[in-house]
């Protein structure tokens, strides 16, 4: 069963690839991957999934909403953050 803090993180989570954070869930975001290094690996593994289901979509369905703000929030608490999209076959190439 997951604690209130793993719903939390995940509708955070959630919001953030939305593009629907507000100031103060960014801040409880970050403080949330400060306090538990199995936040970060969460969070990872979750904007991880968003990249690669939004470099799936067909060309006609257009941009994903919220797609910046997740880069830009990825930046905000890893600064310099650069995921990587390529198929992971293809990163050791």
């Amino acid at each position: 069963m997951k604690s209130q803090v793993d719903l939390e993180l995940q509708r955070l989570l959630s919001a953030l690839c939305d593009g629907e954070l507000s100031m103060a869930e960014v801040l409880r975001l970050e403080e949330l991957l400060r306090a538990d290094r199995r936040h970060l690996r969460i969070y990872l593994e979750y904007l991880d999934m968003h990249a690669r289901l939004f470099v799936s979509l067909p060309p006609w369905t257009g941009r994903a909403p919220g797609v910046g703000a997740a880069q830009q929030a990825a930046e905000t608490v890893v600064p310099g953050m650069k995921p990587d999209l390529r198929s992971p076959w293809l990163r050791n190439s």
